[in-house]
């Protein structure tokens, strides 16, 4: 049979393994347990549901007992499942007699197998694997176990880290794609709004800076006894401290952003595939409320809105908390933004946020 020189390598691959399973000889047994294994490995699409199928097929097959532990950060393992208790959400460390090797032994009556990953994906794991082993798979009682058995489960606990790694690589890439939108959103909401208010601001400023420019020349070329001239002067007085509240305006805008960029762009977030909190203690009132509410206060009076920032406190008291100033402060600032959109008026007749 001739075959196509681009498929040559392959289908020589294609023959070795054709080969080899000859050789292995498992039986229609074995052979119908790994096509139930990889049959219900892409039906079901959670880990948590692929932890299950591990150890109940196992059992289903060969009436045997089976635990799954996983590497969930570098060199400790946890128990995830077995055959007892099915699932364990709560995750306990591996006994003692457990331990990260990257060859299988025999332990407490049982037989334990390394899990691999696969070595062109050990990079993206979130944790560090020496000789790629991102589990161990314990069988017991062990010694039911024949020479042809050990070899077989070896095989299958191979099949095992190939589907777990390429399933937790999956589920980082959806984290990491819902983490994304989710932080699109905030980057619209907490940077380029903000940009539009600033790009107002500036627009003030420059209207500011252009009278100024006028009246600079009116004083240059008025005498003192000039009626104008007085009047110019007072606008000039008045425009100095508008420009000055200006520059305050525009000066808390610039922290706002910042901040806001420096919570929102951590290389933390995108290498965990969600939000990583750095925690430090900060006054809540004067360093994290205020500062926001002073940049939505204009808007909050415009639309005639009382607002209490008291937090049923005394007026000297600012409450300490070891809190995300970057993340806490949107917090904030998504209050106050929807405060401004959707406050209504209450039986009242008030507008009034507390």
């Amino acid at each position: 049979m001739t075959v196509p020189p681009d498929l040559e390598i392959v289908a020589e691959r294609v023959k070795e393994k054709r080969q080899i399973f000859l050789e292995y000889n498992f039986g229609t047994l074995k052979d119908d347990f790994l096509k139930t294994f990889f049959d219900l490995a892409q039906e079901y699409e959670t880990l948590e549901n692929f932890y299950r199928i591990c150890v109940s097929i196992v059992k289903e097959f060969f009436d045997l007992d089976s635990r799954l532990y996983l590497l969930f950060q570098e060199n400790i393992l946890e128990l995830v499942c077995d055959s007892l208790q099915g699932l364990i959400p709560e995750k306990p460390k591996a006994p003692p007699y457990i331990k990260i090797s990257n060859q299988a032994y025999t332990a407490e009556q049982a037989w334990v197998i390394p899990i691999r990953g696969n070595q062109l994906l050990v990079d993206r794991l979130p944790f560090y694997t020496k000789d790629q082993v991102i589990g161990m798979l314990e069988f017991f009682p062990g010694d039911q176990l024949s020479e042809k058995d050990r070899f077989f489960f070896e095989k299958f606990a191979n099949r095992v880290g190939y589907n777990l790694h390429v399933k937790i690589i999956g589920w980082q890439n959806i984290q990491r794609i819902r983490f994304i939108n989710s932080l699109v959103a905030d980057i619209e909401h907490n940077v380029i709004i903000p940009n539009i208010s600033l790009s107002l601001y500036l627009r003030h400023l420059r209207q500011k800076i252009n009278t100024l420019k006028e009246l600079h020349c009116l004083c240059e070329f008025r005498d003192e006894t000039c009626k104008e001239l007085s009047a110019a002067q007072d606008k000039f007085r008045t425009l100095v401290r508008e420009m000055e509240e200006d520059y305050q305006t525009l000066e808390q805008h610039y922290k706002g952003v910042s901040l806001f960029l420096e919570s929102l762009f951590r290389p933390s977030h995108f290498l965990k595939g969600q939000l990583v909190l750095r925690r430090r203690t900060c006054r809540v009132q004067s360093e994290i409320i205020q500062p926001q509410l002073q940049l939505y206060l204009p808007k909050l009076k415009e639309r005639n809105i009382d607002i209490d920032d008291s937090m049923g406190v005394m007026p000297d008291e600012d409450l300490p908390l070891s809190v995300d100033k970057g993340l806490m402060a949107q917090v904030y600032a998504n209050l106050f933004s929807n405060a401004v959109k959707y406050t209504r008026r209450n039986s009242e007749g008030r507008k009034y946020v507390a």
